[in-house]
């Protein structure tokens, strides 16, 4: 009887091993069909930068970045510190109370879980962070109009979501690998930022559409500059295409994994973001809060990973 009981406990064991080699396989499949995918995209990509390259640089106007045509405005003019100070404390403390009800009950509210995943899905934070950079009167009719196509966009995500189980994993798997990943794309933009010649950021101009590389100021390095653009969409492509196909793998576990990585994210980058304005308020110029942004970003990265192995841990 006791051979036959390590015998039993012996096969177990080797089953659950091949079982995780076997997933570990098909996770692994899956990210490297979505690095091809991606990688085909930057290929088109950079085939239509190189046919259109000498009409943008010799195209005139600066439609993309934040220079107004009027006489009463001045290029590049700065938030008002205190507001976007304001914007993060609200955050704070409301992504605070999200996130623990998220990391504690998050799986066990499936409904809640999609609706909330939708609208962060639709663009909700990122949206807030632009309010919170607006610096002409102009940008705020464009941001009411914003809100009200995330709240249109997000609650029809969240209906098909809560009626459709496959799109609902799909759409788990996709915000989960993209909010994983988006940390270290802020590190990673780091050393793109030197890479590309970079002498600082200018976080108003997020208002314009969003990109972490609008926000590089005095580049030198032109090539370097837009290689560095689609190094970063690379990466968050590749993740976000496996993230799609690797959630049929990961259904069991995807409502904890993706509802502890949203709490974790939605934490740490309130946390992260109430320091960094209070800073900006305390601080003299934007260059000193820019010299201390990538220990901001190391604390921020650890501090979302750590947040999320605990709320892994507390919903399984």
């Amino acid at each position: 009887a006791r051979v036959a009981s390590v015998r039993f406990v012996y096969w177990s064991v080797l089953a659950r091993f091949v079982s995780l080699c076997l997933c570990v396989m098909a996770v692994a499949r899956r990210v490297l069909v979505g690095l091809v995918i991606s990688s085909a995209l930057l290929a088109s990509l950079l085939l239509a930068r190189t046919f259109s390259m000498d009409r943008a640089t010799t195209a005139e106007g600066s439609a993309r970045r934040l220079v107004p045509q009027l006489a009463f405005e001045g290029p590049q003019q700065l938030p008002e510190p205190s507001f976007g100070l304001v914007m993060a404390i609200i955050r704070g403390l409301l992504s605070f109370y999200l996130a623990l009800c998220i990391l504690i009950f998050g799986s066990g509210l499936p409904q809640a879980l999609s609706a909330f995943q939708a609208l962060t899905a639709a663009g909700i934070w990122s949206w807030w962070s632009q309010v919170a950079n607006i610096a002409y009167v102009a940008d705020i009719p464009v941001s009411i109009e914003d809100l009200v196509m995330i709240i249109f966009s997000g609650s029809g995500t969240a209906y098909v979501m809560m009626i459709q189980p496959l799109v609902d994993l799909l759409a788990k798997g996709m915000l989960f690998a993209y909010q994983f990943v988006d940390k270290l794309l802020g590190v990673l933009a780091v050393g793109l930022t030197d890479w590309s010649g970079c002498k600082g950021t200018y976080l108003p101009a997020l208002s314009i559409r969003n990109q972490v590389y609008d926000t590089w100021t005095d580049c030198t390095n032109e090539d370097q500059y837009y290689t560095s653009i689609f190094v970063i969409k690379i990466v968050e492509w590749s993740f976000i295409i496996a993230g799609a196909l690797a959630a049929f793998c990961l259904k069991k576990s995807l409502a904890a994994l993706s509802a502890a990585m949203l709490g974790a994210d939605l934490l740490a980058v309130s946390l992260v973001q109430v320091i960094e304005d209070s800073m900006v308020v305390a601080a003299s110029s934007r260059e000193e809060v820019n010299e201390v942004r990538t220990a901001l970003l190391t604390v921020r990265l650890i501090l979302a990973y750590t947040l999320f192995v605990l709320g892994f841990l507390i919903q399984l």
